[in-house]
């Protein structure tokens, strides 16, 4: 990569892709030091400003990841990852409303990535009236990754607020599978299963 920088010192890509090797390495001063130098050659590069929003989402810079990530949907509206990154500020700022419309867009988008029905799951499973539609997300989300133990983990939550003791106590078993040493959860499903006896 510094190869093509020697040649090319104005090239964006080179920068962005540099700061997604420190992203990956888990160097956020480095990667964000990358993606700004991309963003002063072009200001216009999606990626950047999608990858700049990411890494100061993980180094919990909310309000200058939420600017990033809107310039990027602002130049990228059909980037998945962009409203799904965007959900995640929202979340981490506990502002579920625009969570789950950036999450909805993200679905619209890619209506089959587990995450996002995970995370859309988690937000609806906040509000009243949106349990069932919370469920049916989680359980999409379990389909594509039935290895997820904190999916089992809200679907039997979810389960045990809509009554569903049966069907929770399967959920919180699937995941006991996953985790055996789960703190509590042996626990958590002998007492349900004393109160359906």
């Amino acid at each position: 990569m510094q190869t093509v920088l020697e040649y090319d010192p104005n090239n964006s890509s080179a920068y962005d892709n540099m700061g997604l090797l420190y992203l990956r390495r888990k160097e956020y001063d480095n990667a964000e030091e990358k993606f700004e130098a991309a963003l002063r050659i072009d200001p216009e590069n999606a990626y950047a400003q999608r990858n700049l929003g990411s890494v100061l989402l993980r180094k919990g810079d909310y309000n200058r990841a939420e600017n990033h990530l809107k310039k990027a949907l602002d130049i990228d509206p059909f980037s998945s990852i962009g409203h799904y990154n965007l959900g995640r500020v929202y979340v981490a700022k506990k502002d579920y409303e625009p969570a789950e419309e950036a999450f909805r867009s993200a679905l619209k988008i890619e209506p089959n990535n587990p995450n996002i029905c995970f995370a859309l799951g988690d937000v609806l499973s906040r509000k009243t009236n949106t349990h069932l539609e919370a469920i049916e997300l989680i359980k999409k989300g379990l389909t594509a990754n039935p290895r997820y133990f904190r999916g089992h983990i809200m679907l039997g939550n979810l389960y045990i607020n809509s009554g569903d003791i049966k069907s929770a106590i399967m959920e919180f078993e699937n995941a006991l599978k996953l985790n055996p040493n789960a703190p509590d959860l042996r626990k958590k499903i002998n007492e349900l299963k004393r109160i359906i006896d």
